[in-house]
């Protein structure tokens, strides 16, 4: 479930586009995108995928 200031729009978004908007969109507050930054690692599945995402870094 989206937080409460997130709006609708978090939860009804069909495409990965529409999602990656909606979460830039709640981490334009630099506060906010280093916690973000910070949490994401503690969610296994998708810390190993980010590694294969970073330019320069081998697969």
């Amino acid at each position: 479930m989206p937080p409460p200031n997130a709006g609708p729009w978090v939860s009804t978004s069909a495409s990965l586009d529409e999602k990656v908007q909606a979460a830039t969109d709640l981490t334009r507050d630099d506060e906010v995108a280093v916690e973000v930054s910070v949490e994401q690692p503690r969610r296994p599945a998708a810390a190993a995928k980010v590694g294969n995402r970073i330019p320069g870094r081998p697969p």
